[in-house]
């Protein structure tokens, strides 16, 4: 497959959640770089400690936050990267209070029976993991939902394969001689599935046509209902 002729801009771009504040998707290539344990894992239980800590983040100015610090079971299914036990301790934090949520904001968000991938260091006060983004408000991309269809040893998907994948899509549409590359995106989606890639294109002829997204699931897959490219 031949995918250099298009013009590529490979640039990570903010991309606004909400009227309040942004945030910078973070890929999983530079999660990988700071984590020390990479694996997917099942949650067998999630237990709030009761124990609440005010925190401050950089990211929303100097007022702290009230935040509940949860421990969660997760059963290991793969590992990627460093070495685990068959089962691991995860400690991360929720909101302590509802009206106290900042619009926008990213934070980890287990549920029991659900697969997801992880990218950890040690937790230097309990033993056990925490989330190579503790510390910061955005914390929930370190982890990542895997899709339905996901085998347990699914590895994260990077981008170069996600834009190959975009490309073949681009390919059987009958589209590729129209359309070049603009930029690509992480995007996050865990109500609907898992991690995916938003890969933009725009007509080649017309420079300033506002660019269409070609959704590329963590699965390998392409979302053809919200990547249809008009004619």
């Amino acid at each position: 497959m031949n995918w250099l002729p298009l013009s590529i801009v490979l640039s990570i771009v903010f991309s606004p959640v909400c009227l309040a504040r942004q945030y910078a998707p973070i890929p999983p290539e530079e999660l990988e770089a700071q984590a020390t344990l990479i694996c997917n894992g099942t949650v067998l239980s999630v237990k709030d400690t009761g124990i609440k800590r005010n925190f401050t983040y950089s990211e929303i100015g100097p007022s702290s936050l009230t935040e509940r610090v949860i421990l969660a079971k997760i059963k290991v299914l793969h590992v990627f990267k460093g070495k685990a036990p068959a089962i691991i301790t995860f400690r991360y934090r929720i909101a302590g209070y509802a009206n106290q949520v900042p619009e926008g904001d990213e934070h980890i968000n287990l549920e029991k029976g659900v697969r997801y991938r992880y990218f950890l260091k040690p937790d230097p006060t309990q033993g056990g993991c925490v989330g190579v983004l503790e510390g910061k408000l955005d914390d929930g991309f370190a982890v990542e939902k895997l899709w339905a269809h996901e085998p347990n040893g699914s590895p994260y998907l990077t981008k170069e394969v996600a834009m190959m994948i975009a490309y073949d899509y681009l390919k059987s549409t009958k589209a590729d001689s129209k359309y070049g590359w603009i930029d690509s995106r992480v995007m996050y989606f865990p109500q609907a599935g898992g991690a995916m890639w938003r890969v933009f294109v725009n007509r080649s002829e017309v420079s300033d046509d506002f660019p269409v997204g070609i959704f590329v699931r963590n699965d390998r897959t392409v979302d053809t209902e919200a990547s249809k490219l008009p004619k």
